[in-house]
């Protein structure tokens, strides 16, 4: 009976981890979509400083 339990909170771990990490990483790319749509000022300055400097080390 006990590794039967253990064997239960294994298999809930490995679903908890497979099923939620994929699931957070989509949420959070799908809010710094949202929060560039709602800054495209940053977004610009993020975009500009990036050009910047791949051209200054080019």
């Amino acid at each position: 009976m006990d590794t039967m339990l253990i064997i239960n909170i294994l298999l809930a771990l490995a679903i908890y981890k497979f099923v939620l990490v994929p699931v957070h990483a989509l949420l959070s790319a799908v809010c710094l979509r949202a929060l560039r749509t709602l800054h495209p000022r940053h977004n610009g300055n993020i975009s500009g400083s990036i050009n910047g400097n791949t051209g200054g080390k080019s």
